[in-house]
């Protein structure tokens, strides 16, 4: 039986107060869980949409598992983690 997200990508940025998405970036937050790539140029919001997607599979309970090859999206992944499990970090 397949899981039904609760929360949608736009209803997830809208309560962290994050950047809105596009339609794109909303397609690619909530496609379903399985393996997938995403190849888009730089300063693209690739990072920013890998990030939403995990806050997604984590706010319906659905899985979660990332990996980033370089130390600025690393970083920048960190970072917004850190500010939305935080409740000391206010945008």
């Amino acid at each position: 039986m397949e899981r039904v997200a609760k929360y949608s990508p736009e209803d997830i940025v809208a309560r962290l107060k994050l950047k809105p998405v596009t339609p794109y970036q909303s397609e690619i937050i909530s496609s379903p869980l399985e393996p997938s790539v995403v190849i888009a140029g730089a300063g693209s919001g690739k990072t920013e949409t890998m990030s939403n997607r995990v806050l997604y599979l984590v706010a319906n309970a659905l899985s979660h598992l990332i990996k980033s090859w370089g130390s600025p999206s690393r970083a920048k992944l960190q970072e917004n983690y850190r500010c939305v499990f935080d409740s000391a970090c206010v945008n």
